[in-house]
């Protein structure tokens, strides 16, 4: 049976490329301050080692950021959720696990309002806060998946439900 798709999205973390930038540039300023001091007084601050452990931890997490990417699909055989680097494999959502599917949407204004809240009981797949959709398992699971077409989404998954 050929797999088709209803839904296809990839999100990446907002403002990735200003974030992973500002988090090399400012060592790679603060070791070149370090350096011309070291040089200049001719005194060991900080030792070479230091500065390229820093630049080394700054350079791992700040492509951490930039490869930051939530793929979602929409197919015959579910729904299909990757959150890279972090999670490799994708989670496939099957149609006979499914037992309900709400589209979960917030006012512009309060998209940063509910950051620090604690979902112990649901998983959730989003970059983008809290627009998506959150779907319920036949084992009780809750599941988010955010998107930046939510209604979009939930249109697919319902498409694709009945078919």
């Amino acid at each position: 049976m050929e797999k088709k798709k209803y839904f296809k999205e990839t999100v990446h973390m907002p403002s990735r490329k200003l974030l992973a930038t500002a988090l090399i540039a400012i060592p790679l300023i603060v070791a070149f301050a370090a350096f011309n001091k070291v040089y200049a007084t001719e005194s060991l601050g900080l030792s070479l080692a230091t500065m390229g452990t820093i630049l080394c931890l700054t350079g791992l997490v700040s492509y951490l950021i930039y490869s930051l990417e939530l793929k979602t699909k929409v197919t015959s055989r579910g729904v299909e959720v990757r959150m890279r680097p972090f999670f490799p494999k994708k989670r496939i959502i099957g149609w006979d696990e499914m037992e309900s599917c709400t589209m979960v949407t917030a006012p512009r204004m309060a998209i940063r309002q509910g950051e620090d809240m604690a979902f112990i009981m649901e998983r959730r797949f989003t970059l983008n806060g809290l627009n998506g959709v959150s779907i319920v398992t036949k084992d009780g699971e809750q599941i988010f998946i955010g998107s930046l077409r939510p209604e979009k989404l939930k249109k697919a998954i319902e498409t694709a439900w009945r078919d």
